[in-house]
């Protein structure tokens, strides 16, 4: 290739040949493309070189704490410049006594995804001793909780602080009106996803937890529709009239067929919406997307790829 070519042209050239991703997202695994979709970039030149592990670096895929430590990375520049998301499996130890990640040293970090996979911990919640870091990081994704209660959910709020936008992905989500974790049904056919603005939407022991993070914009929580249920939800109008926000659809049959405490209910959540103190106060949107089947498999084992 001529020298005289702009780098643009060649940073689209590497952008489109990592652009889209071979494998299926499936917990536990890298979704990144197969390393030889980008050998043959890497032998081509010194600079293809350069350019191709910058953005195969941008997410770094890894098991355990010991394979961030300096002494573990091939590049230098995969901490100082390259990686903008770490990619961490999470499993079997408790909480308590979870390894440090060292993650101090990624100087550009924004991103951290964790996948739980089994075997897991009875208690999944977070604590900042697992980290080793004051880098502001403004995105997370969780995927795999078995019990995503609303004491995992402060913990997230009280370890990363400055987040402002958050994933979950999960088969079950908290039901505010029994207290348990519980796989949502709805009448077929169910929603494909339903959208909240204004800080509406959320579990209202969720809104709570995550009302210290005063940057929070989004979140977007995925979880399973059992196909199952009587309750009514779509995203027309009319559809929606309960402001569905992650109740059962036991609770939903009993409680809301009750005309007078369906719209004490409702109400009460349009006005904590106006209580900073029992929600992120700069929440803008709140996204349920729902899966009909399992999109992917806790039992399923990650197999690293070279250079991940």
């Amino acid at each position: 290739m001529s020298p005289n070519l702009p780098v643009e042209i060649f940073r689209e050239i590497v952008r489109h040949v990592l652009g889209s991703k071979e494998t299926s997202d499936v917990i536990g695994f890298s979704s990144k493309p197969s390393w030889c979709r980008i050998s043959s970039l890497v032998y081509s030149s010194k600079l293809l070189r350069a350019l191709s592990l910058e953005r195969w670096f941008q997410t770094l895929y890894i098991s355990t704490p010991g394979d961030i430590i300096d002494g573990s990375l091939v590049f230098p520049e995969i901490k100082k410049s390259w990686t903008r998301e770490l990619h961490c499996i999470l499993h079997e130890t408790e909480s308590s006594q979870m390894e440090r990640w060292e993650i101090e040293g990624f100087k550009r970090l924004n991103k951290i995804r964790f996948d739980w996979i089994k075997p897991m911990p009875n208690d999944q919640s977070f604590t900042s001793t697992w980290f080793q870091s004051t880098i502001p990081m403004t995105e997370l994704e969780i995927r795999g909780m078995e019990w995503p209660s609303p004491k995992v959910v402060s913990s997230i709020a009280r370890t990363f602080p400055h987040l402002e936008i958050l994933r979950l992905q999960q088969d079950t989500v908290w039901c505010g009106l029994c207290y348990l974790c519980c796989v949502p049904g709805f009448q077929e056919p169910g929603p494909s996803s339903i959208t909240y603005k204004g800080g509406l939407g959320l579990p209202f022991h969720y809104s709570q937890a995550l009302a210290p993070l005063s940057r929070l914009q989004v979140v977007i929580i995925t979880v399973r529709d059992n196909g199952r249920g009587e309750t009514e939800l779509r995203n027309e109008a009319g559809k929606n009239d309960n402001i569905w926000s992650g109740e059962c659809d036991e609770c939903m049959a009993l409680m809301y067929s009750d005309s007078d405490y369906r719209e004490r209910s409702t109400a009460n959540k349009k006005k904590a919406v106006e209580k900073s103190e029992e929600r992120p106060s700069s929440l803008e949107v709140v996204e349920w997307r729902f899966y009909s089947v399992p999109t992917f498999s806790y039992d399923d084992q990650p197999t690293p790829t070279p250079f991940d």
